[in-house]
């Protein structure tokens, strides 16, 4: 009961706000979409494979200031090939997909420096003043709460979120996000039968512009939705005499 007076008294707070207008996906953003401290030109969040020894990577999210044309290819060439802080104690977590996967931030300073980050707490502190729809999704990314493997309980069966929508409005001191997604999970039941679980959500977020997701609260979920099918498996013709 304290819980939900406590989050109602937060949203009485923050409910002065505007419209609801839906929030593009990630890859749909461009880079005025985010409004980056003023001595930064580039922000990157990329993600390592303890397959590869975390040689390689791919780049999740990649901020520029400016088109990456218009900067030094020298500089450009110098920012890539940057090297991880390989510290385990780092709390970014995206994509946790795979045990030993690791996500790092960097960041391209105008000066030419370059700054190598483990924190989210420091990626968040790139962007300033959280004020745009797309930094306060970027918070909540960064807090895996639509990007990666939940578990049971028992920690045995692992779901992936699948973002259906999301929509924002803008408050007086921050951003409220409401999220729907589902859940689902492919299992084999036995040698000849493929089952699906699939489980639909919603939930809200408010984000203040600090960066804090100052209430969180589930709003709805549905029945799991249970369905197999038989694994059909198909002989190969003999070979012609």
């Amino acid at each position: 009961m304290k819980i939900v007076l406590i989050f109602l008294l937060i949203t009485g707070v923050y409910a002065k706000s505007g419209k609801w207008k839906n929030i593009e996906p990630f890859n749909k953003h461009s880079a005025n979409a985010y409004q980056l401290k003023e001595d930064i030109d580039v922000l990157e969040i990329r993600a390592y494979g303890i397959r590869s020894q975390y040689k390689t990577y791919h780049t999740s999210i990649g901020i520029y200031v400016k088109p990456k044309k218009e900067l030094s290819k020298k500089l450009v060439k110098k920012f890539s090939k940057a090297t991880l802080n390989s510290s385990r104690k780092g709390d970014i977590r995206i994509p946790p997909d795979f045990k030993g996967n690791i996500s790092r931030g960097f960041v391209l300073y105008k000066n030419g420096k370059i700054f190598r980050m483990n924190e989210m707490s420091d990626i968040i502190s790139c962007l300033g003043e959280i004020d745009t729809a797309a930094e306060a999704q970027l918070v909540l990314w960064l807090h895996s709460q639509y990007s990666g493997v939940k578990q049971t309980a028992k920690g045995k069966l692992s779901y992936r979120p699948a973002v259906l929508n999301q929509k924002y409005r803008k408050t007086e001191k921050g951003y409220e996000i409401v999220t729907k997604y589902t859940i689902s999970h492919s299992y084999s039941r036995s040698k000849w039968e493929w089952c699906n679980d699939e489980q639909n959500f919603t939930d809200r977020a408010i984000i203040d512009k600090r960066g804090k997701i100052v209430g969180f609260k589930q709003l709805s979920k549905s029945k799991i939705k249970s369905g197999c099918s038989e694994v059909v498996c198909h002989s190969l013709p003999e070979p012609a005499s």
